[in-house]
């Protein structure tokens, strides 16, 4: 939604454009294609724009849209009559959900496939700096462990630190981003699958959504009433938890190491002797 709340921005996923909704007189105003080549036709075929997912909007006049499928942010203005894009920016990995600062002037992107997390000037639309969400760099190997796919972003209320949901290692991801190269503080663990996080108003809790359960046994799978393919059982879960600093933080880092059975598991070992030494 716009600043002044009187404009909708809609990523429209499977048709590679977003609507532009006027909300006092509640009808879409707008439509724009994202893909090169709508109006010029010498840039017809080029990839670029599809499968938006995310939408992020600075002030009344500039929209974010993440293109999953093209590997970009799309930018768009519309502060003139009709919507139109003003730029491209290339990221690698599958950019998914978005943040902004209260400010608006820096834009969080996460990108499942690459592991990273970045971070745009939303005044120069350049990306400033870019972290692996895998975890802190005291675990090692970090560099060559894949598939964390992070996938959801939310920003502490004083916007020191950022949460990443990992889907793929069941964790999130505490990054400080108070520094121009933004640092992974800790781990985690989490369900099956998280996709989304949200802190609590003082920052002092985190609301974690995971998508997957195990959906145990289907004996009726053959019944064509009993509504029992196994996607059908799946189910969803929310998890609440107060935020972890210090040695919380570093053991939860450590169980998500073990979880995972990465390179990083020798941290979760050598966790485990000191605590044997301590008793």
């Amino acid at each position: 939604m716009s600043a002044d709340g009187r404009k909708l921005i809609i990523a429209n996923l499977e048709n590679d454009s977003i609507s532009i909704v006027d909300l006092a007189n509640h009808n879409a105003v707008a439509e724009l294609d994202l893909r090169p080549g709508r109006n010029d036709t010498a840039l017809s075929g080029v990839p670029g724009g599809e499968f938006p997912f995310w939408v992020a909007v600075t002030r009344d006049d500039t929209a974010y849209i993440s293109s999953e499928r093209d590997r970009e942010i799309v930018v768009v203005s519309f502060a003139g009559a009709e919507p139109r894009i003003t730029a491209r920016i290339p990221v690698q990995g599958n950019p998914n959900k978005m943040v902004l600062t209260k400010l608006q002037d820096r834009l969080y992107v996460t990108a499942d496939n690459s592991d990273l997390l970045y971070v745009i000037d939303t005044h120069t639309n350049q990306i400033g700096a870019m972290v692996r969400t895998t975890g802190p760099l005291r675990l090692g190997k970090i560099d060559g462990t894949t598939g964390s796919s992070p996938n959801s972003v939310v920003l502490s209320p004083d916007e020191r630190t950022a949460y990443v949901t990992n889907a793929g290692t069941n964790s999130v991801a505490v990054i400080d981003v108070t520094q121009p190269q933004p640092l992974v503080m800790g781990l985690i663990p989490t369900g099956w699958y998280p996709t989304s996080v949200a802190t609590s108003a003082d920052g002092t809790m985190l609301y974690v959504i995971n998508a997957k359960s195990n959906a145990g046994p289907n004996p009726q799978q053959r019944v064509p009433t009993a509504n029992q393919y196994i996607w059908q059982l799946t189910k969803a879960g929310f998890l609440t938890l107060p935020v972890p600093h210090g040695q919380d933080l570093e053991r939860l880092t450590d169980i998500v190491a073990g979880n995972t059975d990465s390179p990083c598991r020798g941290a979760e070992m050598a966790y485990r002797a000191r605590r044997t030494l301590r008793r």
